[in-house]
């Protein structure tokens, strides 16, 4: 749910500000997971925004709340497509930090149904996490 908002908040836009000439259209495409990584990475801080952690090589511990925006620093500096990366970094800071919820969530019999019909070879997978059981 997270990619598919990710990308319709990107075709949102990204398609007016291509009719107006800013950026190829390739500026304006999201890449596979990586929306949901930042989406993902600010649902984490929420939980404790002041805690200490370390990111990649970082020597010394840093606020949680500066997470996000370190790899968001560094998929920059190695070259990703900026428009992308900056929508999905303030969506998932709107979603987490400002409005404390996701805004698209599904109602748990969608989940339940979803589990149903999933094979029971990847049932019986050890990491497979019911969603009765959660």
């Amino acid at each position: 749910m997270q990619i598919f908002l990710c990308n319709c908040v990107l075709v949102m836009i990204g398609y007016p500000l291509y009719l107006l000439g800013l950026g190829d259209e390739m500026s304006y495409i999201g890449f596979g997971m990586l929306p949901a990584v930042f989406v993902f990475i600010w649902k984490k801080v929420a939980e404790a925004p002041d805690e200490g952690t370390r990111f990649c090589c970082f020597p010394c511990l840093i606020p949680m709340r500066y997470i996000p925006l370190c790899f968001l620093g560094l998929l920059l500096l190695f070259g990703q497509p900026p428009v992308p990366l900056l929508i999905s970094c303030a969506l998932g800071y709107y979603q987490f930090m400002v409005r404390k919820a996701s805004i698209l969530r599904l109602p748990l019999k969608v989940y339940r149904k979803v589990d149903s019909i999933m094979p029971t070879s990847l049932k019986d997978i050890p990491g497979y996490v019911k969603v009765a059981n959660s």
